[in-house]
């Protein structure tokens, strides 16, 4: 079925549009309202949910979580959103948006699984290799915490990912631990 509404320029002044755009990190107004577009539906599939199956979540983080949860599938669609880019959208510091990812993802995993792994996929296809380490660039905590789980979980000898000094948000790994998430995800 297709929904489609109009908003008058007092409801959206360009001012408004400013802001998001910037908030969203869009150049133009074609980007903008197709942003706007996916925005909507996840709007709209929030509301549905409501009325068809549970009502609202009563707690202010499960509202939260319940709003990321849908402008990830909707949104973002292929990829967990950074927590800088939570901190934007939500006007939220970056520690809270890092919790509230980690709890999204904690809440919403079955439905976030295959995203996860497109998160996972994307961060390890762009690697350093030096002779005896991996050198992994990761934006997002919650990434680096996903790829140690499954190290954890299924190679609990492998090392771990660690931060290298000074940086960032730059990792490494011996190659060993590298080829096993090679042969995960990649």
């Amino acid at each position: 079925m297709e929904v489609k509404f109009d908003i008058s320029n007092a409801e959206l002044t360009d001012s408004d549009k400013d802001i998001i755009k910037s908030s969203l990190g869009l150049t133009n107004n074609v980007e903008l309202k197709k942003s706007l577009e996916k925005i909507a539906k996840a709007s709209f599939l929030e509301y549905r949910k409501m009325f068809i199956e549970r009502g609202v979540p009563t707690k202010a983080d499960e509202v939260l979580q319940e709003k990321l949860f849908y402008l990830i599938k909707h949104y973002f669609i292929e990829k967990l959103p950074t927590e800088a880019g939570i901190s934007t959208i939500f006007q939220l510091t970056p520690s809270s948006s890092k919790t509230l990812l980690k709890n999204t993802i904690s809440r919403y995993r079955i439905h976030l699984e295959e995203i996860i792994r497109n998160s996972i996929k994307e961060v390890l296809g762009d690697i350093e290799r030096t002779d005896d380490k991996v050198k992994i660039v990761i934006q997002s905590d919650n990434i680096k915490d996903q790829i140690n789980m499954v190290i954890a979980q299924k190679k609990p000898t492998l090392k771990k990912l660690i931060s290298v000094k000074s940086s960032a948000g730059q990792y490494e790994c011996p190659k060993d631990t590298f080829a096993f998430l090679e042969s995960e995800f990649l």
